[in-house]
């Protein structure tokens, strides 16, 4: 069995992520997963998705908080690769504090793929070759 990747995105918090109570609001998790998952394809499923004309639509999006991040706190997001289906798949994030190790959140988006219609389309080789190296 070949070794599976794994993918971190780093996300330094700054004060535009954090709340009036210090911490890190809770939507900026999302905002995060937006962004990990942006750097995932482009990385390693280099597609033109509007060239393509294939649009990814996030049909679930759950972030479970464990532990409070704060200002100048390192941050990685891991993410996996699940139930990778014809038309769908699942990402699983991890986000852990870089310089202590500690879990601060995990979550979950359940993506679709879908043509400008939204007409649901099968996911290109590509993406699933991708993918599937981080399941």
């Amino acid at each position: 069995m070949k070794n599976k990747k794994i993918f971190a995105f780093h996300k330094i918090v700054y004060i535009g992520d954090t709340n009036i109570e210090g911490n890190v609001y809770f939507a900026k998790y999302f905002e995060w997963q937006g962004y990990t998952r942006e750097e995932f394809w482009r990385k390693y499923s280099p597609i033109d998705f509007l060239k393509e004309k294939i649009l990814l639509i996030t049909r679930e999006a759950v972030v479970n908080y464990v532990s409070p991040a704060f200002l100048y706190d390192e941050v990685l997001i891991f993410i996996k690769t699940a139930n990778i289906k014809n038309v769908s798949l699942d990402l699983h994030f991890l986000y852990v504090n870089k310089n202590n190790a500690k879990t601060l959140a995990f979550g979950k988006q359940k993506i679709v793929f879908a043509d400008l219609s939204g007409k649901l389309v099968k996911i290109p080789d590509i993406i699933k070759i991708g993918a599937m190296m981080f399941s």
